[in-house]
């Protein structure tokens, strides 16, 4: 049922590009190519990819590897007066743009052009895991109402009707890695999803693949491409650090979370994450 309802999903999302990429078929092909491959790939960019066209900027965001950091900035950049990090996340008076606000052909060009900036930023897998798992899941009581909450109900429900469930129940971290690896290739839910999938667009070379772990050093990428004085000014407000980002992970050590079998099988699921990003499989000190 869950794949059924992901298919139909995915299919009336094309089907609303195709709708408004129409125009471009014969005036800018190449642009409508571009947008039908995307689809046809299964892929949404509004999903996952802000851009801030006066300064060149696109950004292809991963969950739980710096995006709430990195949108905040780019808001700040953009000129966006969005007080809430919902209302970041939601381009709610954010500045920040979706690529269907940027316009078919305009966005094409954008993602093309040589002089912008394609950035992305990814996380060690196993503290990724740690993180979305008490950012999402940890306390919270196992009944519908909860977007997270309802996506493991349907797991349960799919797979095996013995797991917790109910108002006095919560999810073990065991228990939310499992469905984690069974689902990490489905497209679920981008917080657990393989980082190698959500980054790898066809016809968007990134130019930047930044760490969390290395988020100061890694960053100054992008605030050399928009203009050191230029992004200070505007980060006046708050400040471009993980500090913040990494403690919801950081209350205890990541191998608190992880026996070796449980690691070893992240490894194993996520294992695309691991090579092309250059993560050890041993669990973080």
């Amino acid at each position: 049922m869950q794949r059924l309802k992901r298919f139909f999903r995915a299919n009336r999302r094309a089907i609303r590009w195709r709708i408004e990429a129409e125009p471009t078929r014969w005036t800018n092909p190449d642009a409508y190519r571009f947008f039908a491959t995307l689809m046809t790939h299964g892929y949404h960019p509004d999903g996952t990819i802000d851009v801030v066209p006066a300064h060149r900027l696109i950004y292809v965001g991963v969950p739980k590897a710096a995006s709430s950091t990195i949108k905040k900035s780019l808001s700040r950049l953009a000129n966006g007066n969005a007080e809430e990090l919902q209302a970041v996340h939601r381009r709610q008076q954010s500045g920040l743009l979706s690529p269907s606000k940027v316009g078919v052909a305009p966005f094409y060009k954008l993602a093309t052009a040589p002089d912008t900036l394609r950035f992305s930023f990814v996380r060690n897998p196993y503290e990724r895991l740690v993180s979305c798992w008490a950012d999402k899941f940890q306390g919270r009581p196992l009944v519908g109402g909860d977007a997270f909450v309802n996506v493991y109900l349907a797991y349960r429900k799919a797979t095996d009707r013995t797991l917790p469930r109910g108002r006095d129940a919560t999810l073990p971290f065991p228990v939310f890695v499992e469905m984690a690896i069974a689902t990490c290739m489905m497209r679920i839910d981008p917080h657990w999803s393989l980082q190698d999938d959500i980054i790898s667009m066809p016809g968007i070379t990134l130019d930047l693949i930044g760490k969390a772990e290395t988020f100061d050093q890694d960053y100054q990428r992008v605030l050399a491409h928009v203009g050191g004085d230029v992004m200070g000014t505007r980060m006046a407000g708050g400040k471009s650090s993980m500090q913040s980002t990494m403690n919801v992970s950081k209350r205890s050590q990541c191998r608190d979370y992880f026996d070796d079998a449980l690691a070893r099988r992240v490894h194993r699921a996520f294992e695309k994450d691991f090579d092309r990003f250059g993560y050890s499989s041993a669990l973080p000190d």
